[in-house]
This record gives structure tokens, C-alpha cells and sequence, in this order.
């Protein structure tokens, strides 16, 4: 198979029509600027915990001058996030491995779910000891910056960081209002000191923006993501900047989820947007073939999915029934005829990388391939899909040693889209493990028939109904034999429902 493109300058000027897809917005407007800014209800626990990981996720600079590493942050609690969120360097990404198939598309490293605290009946005494360790802290940091102020006046360069400590400090006594003064008094030090943009801003703005969330003024934390994303652009440079760029992104994603605001359309052009800018960062860096640009490519298709109406798998990994918008559908319907084209673009582009790495396997063509054919079933272009399809079977039937690739690809119907984050449904349990079972058919267009609830576990009703929704309104690639689609009977498949 041949390379889909000649180069990549020719693939970033075929995708460089997103202004088409909505009314271009820049990636740093802030949510409560933009047309019908009003705020959708959510629920604020999970809100304020999967948008403060995407800040806490974001690269920041060490306060030492020169050499910063390009994953050091300033605190460890921020750092403990960081490996969840780094981008794959293998050639491939990471493979979705939830269903027994090798083939079901590859993306960057997996998005962690929000982590939620439980709440405690009574303080325990190593609480309490922890909490007098916080206030030390605290009390150490005040004393310092105190000292300095005296012996270096009120300006001192050194303040910034001290700064950054007491409010990383009174962030983890739940101070929230408190750090916020001294981050932003930080920041305001660090411009002063240093000019307008500089690095020691870094940590600061993420600081700050984590304490906006944690007391849920979001309209603010929108805002000075704004302001962080201007500082990195002017203070990373190459693949630094490139991985803020995707953390935006994912920023962008979150908040959509989240329902903040009412601009869907947007915000994932934003994070369309964000993804395509880190690709080009990597391209000059890497070069044109290497596997750093899979992860901003895996993203661009993500948000080619979302913006041509994908409802599903969350970037916490848990799933959804209905859109988030209520004018949504509506508008994604609008711009689904260039979603298409651009994001066959990016699998397109996907299918070169992948080709071009050294060891590059049959499995990276059919896989890339694959996808394709199911971006193509997913805009209901039927007839090309299974054409395509119908094109690879015949190709690995025709290796001896692609019996196992046809089974894994072509020998049960397989719910689309299915690539790491933006997975149709969750894999289904075993059935002693699933409370909710069901039975069902795939007919050979790829539609769900015969969808029968067979388990007697009442507490499943009000969900039961909500997934066996779902799972009728979600495409299917057909199972196929002798290089043609056919209807499937009898699938059983059983559900946690408390992954939904």
C-alpha cells in the first residue's frame, strides 16, 4: 500500500479548513467571552475534579535557571499526574486491549478518571497530625517570605518562589481563596521581575487555576488558562510546546464535557484546533515521520468524532447515554460533511506514520485501514465502507499467515467507533460479573435487532433502559465471512452498570 500523502506540509494544508467546520476561534478564548456564554448545569463534583487534572497535567518550568526538564513541576503533587498523561512514544501509541481483537485503532495514552474523595465520619488522629504538618508548612513559608520582604524589599526575585510554596501549601489545607491571592501575587512578581511572559509564571498560573476549579469559579479558571496558554506560547519552544498544546486540548475536551458553557461546536473546534498546532510543533521538531506526531494526530480524530456527534466514552473513561448540549446534535449534524473529510485526512496521515516507523507490520497497514473503512460506516457511507472491508479481507485471506488478523478483525461485529477515547460502549463483563444481561443481533448493515434484556436484577431497571437505548442507536461494524457482511444472532453481552 502507498503513502496516502507526499509529505506533510501537503496534509496540514489539507486539514487547514477548520474555520469551515465553525466560526474560527482562537485557542486561548476564554468560554465567558464567546457567543451564548451562559453556563449548563453539571454536576460540580465531577466538574471541578476532571478539569482540575487537565490543569495539573499541563508542563510547567522548574524556578532553576536554565536546563528545565521538560516534565519537571514544581510540586509533586502536581507531578503524580503527569506519567497518567504523557503521550506514548511507541510507534503505535497504546493499543485499545479491552476487547480479545489486536485491531481497534491506536491513540495516545489513556485519560484517567477523576479521582473523588470519600467522605470521613470522624478526623482520625494521623489527620490531625497531618494538618499540623500542613499549618507548619504554611507558617514556614510565611516566615520566609517575610524575612525576605525585609533584608530584599517587597519586589525581591526570590518571593516568587516562596510564593509558589505557601500557595502549593495552603492549596493542600483546603485553603482555596487564600492560595489564590498568593499565586496571583506570584505572578504578578514574576512580570515584574522578568517581563510580561516568562517561565517562572509556569506553575504559578497552573497553581492558581487548580484553586479556581476546587471552589468552582470557572468562568475564571477559563480565564487564566487563557492567560497560561499565551505565557507557554511565547516560553516553550518544540516538542515542550507541542505537549502543552495537546494538554490544552484535552482541557478544551474536558470542559466540554463538563457542559461549561453553551458553544459545543466551539470548544471542540478549539480542541481540533490545539491538536493540529501540536502536530505542527512536532513535525519541525521530529520530522515528518516521527512517532511523536501519532498522539496530536490520535486527538485530531478524536475531535473529528465529537464534532460529527459521538456520544459515548469520556475522557475520564466512563460513559454518557445522551449529548451534553441541547442544541448539539442539530449543530454537529450541520458540519458533518466536512468532519468527514477531515478527519479521513488524519487517518490518512496516521496510516503514513505508522508505515514509515522501522519494524512497521501488515498489522499497521490493516489497522490503519481499518479505520478508515469504520470512519467511513460511521458517516454512513455504507457502500465504501464495506467495499473497503470487503479489500482487506481479501487481502489477508490471501496470506497464509492472516488467518488469526481475519478472525480478530472480521469474526464478530464490533461497536463503532471503538478507538481509545471515543469508544462507542464499555467492553462488556463476564456474565458472573455483569448485573445487567442482554441478547441481541447484528444484521449485516450493521444495525442491533432482537435487543432482549435476559438477567432478573431489579435494581437495574431505570439503567437497563438508558444502555439497551444506547446500544440500539450505536452502528456496528458487521461480522464478516468469504469477504462478505453478515447478520449475527445470539450475542450475549453483560454489563457493570456502574460504568455508565
Amino acid at each position: 500500500m502507498c503513502a496516502m500523502y507526499e509529505n506533510f506540509p501537503e496534509f496540514l494544508r489539507s486539514t487547514d479548513r477548520v474555520g469551515r467546520i465553525a466560526p474560527a476561534v482562537d485557542a486561548g478564548t476564554s468560554l465567558a467571552q464567546a457567543p451564548g456564554g451562559g453556563r449548563h448545569p453539571a454536576d460540580r463534583r465531577a466538574l471541578t475534579a476532571a478539569l482540575a487534572l487537565a490543569v495539573l497535567a499541563l508542563p510547567a518550568a522548574s524556578f532553576a535557571q536554565g536546563g528545565e526538564s521538560k516534565h519537571q513541576l514544581a510540586s509533586s503533587a502536581v507531578a503524580s499526574h503527569v506519567s497518567d498523561l504523557t503521550p506514548s512514544s511507541e510507534p503505535g501509541g497504546e493499543r485499545n486491549s479491552d476487547r480479545s481483537s489486536g485491531i481497534t485503532g491506536n491513540v495516545d495514552s489513556p485519560l484517567p478518571e477523576a479521582p473523588v474523595d470519600e467522605p470521613i465520619d470522624e478526623p482520625l488522629e494521623s489527620d490531625e497530625r497531618a494538618r499540623e504538618a500542613l499549618m507548619l508548612d504554611v507558617r514556614a513559608y510565611q516566615q520566609a517570605i517575610a524575612e525576605l520582604e525585609i533584608s530584599e524589599g517587597a519586589f525581591s526575585p526570590k518571593l516568587s518562589e516562596q510564593l509558589l510554596g505557601l500557595g502549593l501549601a495552603l492549596q493542600r489545607n483546603g485553603d482555596h481563596p487564600g492560595a489564590i491571592k498568593v499565586f496571583k501575587r506570584g505572578v504578578h512578581l514574576a512580570r515584574i521581575n522578568e517581563g510580561l511572559y516568562s517561565r517562572r509564571q509556569l506553575a504559578l498560573l497552573q497553581g492558581e487555576i487548580a484553586s479556581h476549579i476546587a471552589i468552582g469559579a470557572f468562568t475564571e479558571a477559563d480565564e487564566r488558562q487563557r492567560y497560561l496558554y499565551r505565557v507557554q506560547a511565547r516560553t516553550l519552544s518544540d516538542t515542550t510546546r507541542g505537549e502543552a498544546l495537546m494538554q490544552h486540548a484535552l482541557w478544551q475536551r474536558q470542559a466540554y464535557e463538563a457542559g461549561l458553557g453553551e458553544e459545543p461546536v466551539a470548544r471542540l473546534t478549539r480542541m481540533w484546533s490545539l491538536y493540529r498546532l501540536a502536530l505542527s510543533e512536532f513535525v519541525d521538531a521530529e520530522g515528518e515521520t516521527s512517532p511523536e506526531l501519532l498522539p496530536p494526530l490520535y486527538g485530531m480524530l478524536r475531535a473529528q468524532y465529537l464534532l460529527s456527534g459521538f456520544v459515548g466514552e469520556q475522557s475520564n473513561g466512563r460513559f454518557r447515554f445522551t449529548g451534553i448540549y441541547p442544541s448539539e446534535h442539530s449543530s454537529q449534524v450541520a458540519y458533518s460533511n466536512e468532519s468527514y473529510k477531515q478527519g479521513s485526512a488524519v487517518i490518512r496521515a496516521i496510516y503514513d506514520v505508522r508505515l514509515a516507523q522501522e519494524g512497521a507490520t501488515l498489522v499497521d497497514s490493516i489497522d490503519s485501514m481499518l479505520m478508515l473503512a469504520d470512519w467511513k460506516l460511521w458517516h454512513g457511507k455504507r457502500n465504501e465502507a464495506i467495499e473497503t472491508y470487503g479489500r482487506l479481507y481479501t487481502e489477508l485471506a490471501d496470506k497464509d499467515a492472516a488467518k488469526d488478523l481475519i478472525d480478530d478483525v472480521f469474526s464478530r461485529p464490533e461497536p463503532l467507533p471503538n478507538i481509545r477515547g471515543v469508544r462507542a460502549l464499555p467492553p462488556p463483563e463476564s456474565e458472573r460479573d455483569g448485573m445487567l444481561l442482554l441478547e441481541f443481533g447484528v444484521t449485516d448493515r450493521g444495525r442491533v435487532v432482537d435487543l432482549e434484556r435476559i438477567d432478573e436484577y431489579p435494581g437495574n431497571d431505570d439503567r437497563a433502559g438508558e444502555i439497551m437505548r444506547r446500544l440500539r442507536q450505536t452502528p456496528f461494524r458487521p461480522r464478516f465471512s468469504d469477504g462478505l457482511p453478515v447478520k449475527t444472532e445470539g450475542i450475549r453481552w453483560a454489563y457493570d452498570t456502574t460504568r455508565w
